[in-house]
């Protein structure tokens, strides 16, 4: 993972989880921490919608 220190474990769990505050995660063990991240890191899936966009015409336009 490359990841050596806490700081850096909450950053990664912080881009991952935007809501988590690093006071909170703060608290928990470095071991603690990895196993959340490998948690999220695997199981967070990204969902990708295409832009649609109304044609531009009158209708959408006045």
């Amino acid at each position: 993972m490359g990841i050596v220190d806490k700081s850096e474990l909450i950053a990664a769990i912080r881009s991952f989880n935007h809501s988590a505050k690093a006071e909170f995660l703060q608290r928990f063990s470095e071991s603690e921490l990895r196993a959340y991240l490998e948690r999220i890191r695997t199981s967070s899936v990204v969902f990708c919608a295409p832009c649609i966009v109304p044609p531009r015409t009158s209708l959408y336009f006045r």
